[in-house]
């Protein structure tokens, strides 16, 4: 029975991890930006890339100072687009990567917690399962701001999440702290100064580290944090001098503290994810509660229970009180905390599962259905999202048409149009054509950001302001139109060379 039980854990862990991966890669680089801040992103990886300078990242071929971000992510990409070249695939591979290598860290680590906890390879395969079967539900972890975009937020939990696992062994050995620090550097120069919340949860934490040589142990985790990131900031400093860093703390992060809100204890009740988390704690006490007929020890095995796994909690919900306090009320702010859920899912309901092995058959097959329940949402969710990713590319963007028309362009002409700068004449996307003529309507001749990441990492292309006008100078350059503003521009484009008749008009200089 053991040797079924054992197999059957294994095949459904071969099948979530199919999932998950499929999750992950499966079209990535045909489903286009999810945000304008990955196209942005996107296109500060490009230019960095191309412009071979990796202490300062650009926008439109001039500094940023908007995205004031450290510049990890796109050393990253450097590396990636170095390797396998510049596409969009690979713009997102680091965050695709990053997302793997966590799932499979923190698996590692659930059964290592329950090997060692029971000394049964079943118990801590089936941790793993439950682990798994809640990391596959989180939708926002792969598409909005993470695993499957080009921003920086996979990257930046996969650094606080291994941070993590060093402050558990710092609780025995304070060595690890010294890692801990190296990884604070790490995310710091991913995410820049959201790092603070890792630092709240190091705080939280302090009293949970082995008492021999801790204030020294801490001393040294600081330390290595400032060395992994002193050596790039001081070259920022010396392209810029502290302008820079005033635009990372006062613009990136100062303008996102507006005071106290509840927003993730009112969006918790609403996810998947932690409705799962939940119900996999439910399922925990309810096995307590039928190994311990008395109160008193129910009680005493859920302190002890939640004594071995303090610092687990501590990082699931140190982040989101920091966040709530804050009043920053962006998800993607406690994505370390979804997957602390789901790691807490997996060694909870493991527990229960062990709890109940000496009770009678009839109580077992109920909790084995219980934990089926969760099993099959999770499994029916994972595939009715891959679902979605069938279509990807086909649709459900604005400016996706643009990036079909620059790849046929591509096809049809080779290399002949690489490189040239692009002007476009669009209308503005801020525009509510439901109450505006169309003749009416405001127009950019600046490329927007998806536009400009699609150009630039598709076929090179540079964007250039300045419209028609700008174009009507530029002997090498196209001119993009949108074709429902068309006639305002007929009278001084007629004759030239159409090159594609797609979502856009695409002219150059030549003439029939």
């Amino acid at each position: 029975m053991k040797k079924l039980y054992k197999a059957a854990n294994i095949i459904l862990i071969l099948f979530f991890v199919a999932l998950i991966l499929m999750r992950i890669f499966y079209k990535l680089g045909d489903i286009g930006w999810q945000d304008i801040d990955e196209a942005k992103h996107a296109s500060e990886a490009y230019e960095t890339f191309k412009s071979g300078n990796w202490i300062v990242h650009l926008y439109n071929w001039e500094v940023d100072y908007v995205s004031s971000k450290p510049p990890l992510y796109y050393w990253l990409t450097n590396i990636v687009f170095g390797i396998f070249g510049i596409s969009v695939l690979n713009v997102k591979l680091p965050s695709a990567i990053a997302g793997t290598i966590l799932c499979i860290l923190l698996a590692v680590f659930v059964f290592r917690q329950l090997k060692n906890r029971f000394n049964s390879t079943g118990i801590a395969l089936s941790g793993i399962l439950l682990y798994l079967s809640v990391f596959i539900t989180m939708d926002l972890l792969y598409d909005y701001h993470m695993i499957r975009t080009a921003n920086f937020d996979s990257v930046y939990v996969l650094f606080i999440l291994a941070g993590m696992l060093c402050m558990i062994r710092a609780s025995k050995d304070n060595r690890f702290l010294i890692p801990f620090g190296a990884f604070l550097g790490l995310a710091f120069l991913s995410k820049g100064f959201n790092v603070s919340a890792i630092v709240f949860c190091a705080i939280c934490c302090i009293p949970f580290f082995a008492k021999e040589k801790r204030v020294k142990y801490i001393l040294y985790s600081i330390l290595t944090a400032v060395l992994v990131v002193l050596p790039w900031a001081a070259l920022r400093f010396r392209f810029d001098g502290t302008k820079y860093f005033y635009y990372m703390s006062f613009w990136q992060a100062g303008d996102k503290v507006e005071g106290p809100t509840w927003h993730f204890f009112e969006m918790m009740p609403r996810t998947l994810t932690f409705r799962l988390v939940f119900y996999g704690l439910i399922f925990y006490i309810a096995a307590l509660a039928l190994k311990h007929r008395s109160v008193k020890q129910l009680f005493g095995a859920v302190m002890s229970d939640l004594k071995e796994y303090r610092m687990l909690w501590t990082w699931f919900w140190a982040p989101i009180i920091f966040y709530s306090l804050m009043g920053s009320f962006n998800e993607w702010y406690v994505y370390s905390s979804f997957v602390v859920g789901a790691v807490l899912t997996g060694i909870y309901a493991a527990i229960g599962i062990d709890a109940l092995s000496g009770l009678n058959l009839p109580v077992q097959v109920i909790a084995t259905f219980s934990l089926c329940i969760i099993l099959a949402v999770a499994a029916k969710a994972g595939i009715d999202r891959l679902g979605s990713y069938w279509l990807a590319g086909n649709g459900g963007g604005p400016n996706l048409p643009f990036w079909a028309d620059v790849r046929e362009i591509k096809e049809k002409y080779g290399d002949e149009y690489r490189g040239r700068n692009v002007y476009i004449e669009d209308i503005d996307h801020y525009v509510d054509l439901e109450n505006v003529p169309i003749e009416e309507a405001d127009t950019t001749q600046t490329l927007f950001f998806d536009l400009l990441a699609y150009g630039e990492l598709e076929y090179d292309w540079r964007g250039m302001p300045g419209g028609v006008d700008a174009w009507e100078q530029d002997d090498e350059g196209i001119l993009v139109i949108n074709k429902d503003i068309f006639d305002r521009f007929y009278d001084r484009v007629a004759g030239h060379v159409i090159i594609e008749d797609g979502g856009y008009l695409y002219f150059i200089r030549d003439m029939y």
